[in-house]
């Protein structure tokens, strides 16, 4: 084979060109499934829930908490009661010689009292100013609470006022004039009243209660009440 040199030589392709066009307007179709149509005249839907658990109860028991009634206080004397209250909560020895309380009041905006008392210095006691407090009265059969009041104890005063004094001997109570209403009583009365004054300290007034009675439980009279015999009526 002859040989040669090739120093220069222009290298030339052909492309065949795409023809030019113009669109000018170009409608789009798709094609898609139309949705059938269909009329609904009755539905019925239904849903999985648990059944209630049926219960039966045949007895109830309930518990309150009650707060016990103080006896320890209601059998002080009013004023020395509300003292050594006062003298627990503040660690104090405050005595009826340095300080006194003012008549109490019914409080009636507070949820978990329903009294206030103010307490202030007496003469000669290095103190001025008042302090108040808001705490309990109790209803005055509580005070009795466990004792026998059936019997009226014996005297012939004729005033509640001055039957107290058999009263607190007999009962173990400190009763004073500011704790109880004043009346009349009979002197040969087998049964007393005793109606709480707005000037007790330990006890909500207005309440009461009954030592004695009348009659004993087992009295005929109490057992056979109408006296009137209709078979012994006159006829005609």
């Amino acid at each position: 084979m002859t040989q040669f040199r090739l120093r220069n030589a222009p290298l030339y392709v052909g492309a065949l060109a795409p023809g030019q066009f113009k669109v000018r307007s170009a409608p789009v179709y798709v094609a898609i499934q139309a949705v059938p149509t269909f009329d609904i005249r009755n539905v019925r839907a239904y849903a999985l829930t648990q059944p209630p658990v049926d219960v039966k109860v045949r007895n109830v028991r309930g518990w309150a908490l009650i707060a016990p009634v103080p006896l320890g206080y209601l059998a002080m004397k009013g004023d020395v009661a509300l003292l050594t209250a006062v003298n627990k909560e503040y660690v104090k020895e405050l005595t009826v010689d340095q300080v006194f309380f003012e008549n109490p009041r019914a409080l009636a905006d507070d949820a978990r009292y329903n009294s206030k008392v103010s307490m202030k210095p007496k003469p000669g006691f290095p103190y001025s100013g008042s302090m108040e407090f808001r705490y309990n009265r109790w209803p005055i059969v509580d005070a009795f609470q466990g004792l026998d009041t059936t019997t009226l104890p014996a005297g012939n005063q004729t005033t509640v006022h001055a039957r107290l004094a058999a009263i607190n001997a007999a009962f173990g109570r400190n009763f004073a004039t500011y704790d109880v209403v004043n009346s009349p009583v009979a002197a040969n009365a087998t049964a007393i009243t005793l109606t709480v004054a707005s000037t007790s300290f330990l006890f909500l007034p207005g309440t009461s209660i009954t030592i004695g009675g009348d009659l004993p439980a087992n009295d005929l009279s109490i057992n056979a009440p109408v006296t009137d015999l209709g078979g012994f009526d006159v006829e005609g």
